[in-house]
């Protein structure tokens, strides 16, 4: 009778213990999940902050450049061209220059601009000397402003921005495109000193799957503007194009990080490709549309050794 009760004491111990240890097992494993959702959150929310961050900036830059005129102010200022830009009594305006002169309608406005959202005018008569109006900056430049301490994914390309670069027709078709060479050079142009990280990585696996595999990285403190020189992994800025580093897009995709390291300092940047002088489109903006812009916002973390890619397709009132 007593080995009975010892045994049914020993049972019962033994299904506390495991009642007991499974109980743990649950809660250990509940704080991880915890944990895990923290961290996730935090990682999202940061990341959809750089993303509303960045469409913000794009579509104010956007706007900015398609209603101010302002290549008429850059062309006042080459006193050479003698341009005049001048109202006549019927409402139109009429620019002339030292070879000849055209005539606009009451739609044109008064800086002489139409704002078209493209670098070239609405009419037959091509602007004067050569010079393109500023409506395609938003497209072919890359501007964010960058709080202190802060490291920020500044480019990456992917099929989905190629495609939507590709469709939009007010994008030129006799530029060169950013992903069929295989020599661009980099001009990054800063307002203090930042820290420059370059990766490059496998493109299919990325258009697969869109996980980024590192193939090489390159580093190093920069400051001012120039066009990027890699020399080994370390990299510099050179006054000199053909002492640039060459990037090959076709075999390769591009991630840049900038870091501003600076306390209570704003770090202001651009950043374009430019290949024997020619223009490209970066920013993966549509504004063909009579009604509305698209864009697509793009940001990557770093998370140890892994990178967090996220992008979201922004739209907005013309």
């Amino acid at each position: 009778m007593k080995k009975n009760k010892k045994a049914l004491i020993l049972i019962y111990a033994i299904v506390l213990v495991t009642i007991w240890l499974s109980l743990a097992i649950i809660i250990l494993n509940d704080t991880n999940i915890l944990e895990l959702n923290s961290q996730n959150y935090f990682i999202n929310k940061k990341i959809y902050n750089n993303l509303n961050s960045k469409a913000n900036q794009i579509i104010k830059f956007e706007r900015k450049v398609n209603s101010d005129g302002s290549w008429w102010t850059d062309l006042e200022e080459w006193s050479w061209s003698n341009i005049s830009c001048r109202l006549q009594a019927d409402g139109s305006y009429k620019l002339e220059w030292d070879s000849g002169s055209v005539v606009w309608s009451d739609w044109i406005d008064d800086n002489c601009n139409d704002d078209n959202y493209k670098s070239s005018n609405s009419w037959t008569q091509d602007y004067p000397n050569w010079f393109e109006d500023n409506d395609e900056l938003a497209r072919t430049n890359i501007n964010y402003i960058i709080p202190p301490f802060l490291d920020l994914n500044i480019f990456l390309n992917s099929k989905k921005i190629e495609d939507l670069i590709d469709s939009n027709s007010n994008n030129s078709s006799s530029w060169v495109k950013l992903w069929d060479s295989e020599s661009w050079s980099l001009y990054l142009s800063l307002n203090t000193w930042a820290i420059i990280n370059i990766f490059d990585f496998d493109k299919n696996l990325f258009n697969l799957s869109e996980e980024i595999k590192i193939n090489n990285y390159y580093s190093w403190t920069i400051s001012w503007s120039w066009y990027i020189k890699i020399i080994w992994k370390d990299i510099s800025l050179d006054t000199d194009i053909n002492n640039s580093y060459k990037f090959n897009f076709k075999n390769n995709w591009f991630l840049i990080f900038l870091k501003n390291f600076k306390k209570d300092y704003l770090l202001e940047f651009n950043l374009n490709w430019v290949q024997n002088w020619k223009k490209i489109y970066l920013t993966p903006i549509d504004d063909s549309k009579s009604d509305i812009i698209k864009l697509i916002s793009y940001d990557v973390l770093k998370d140890n050794e892994n990178f967090i890619f996220k992008d979201l397709e922004f739209e907005y009132k013309k």
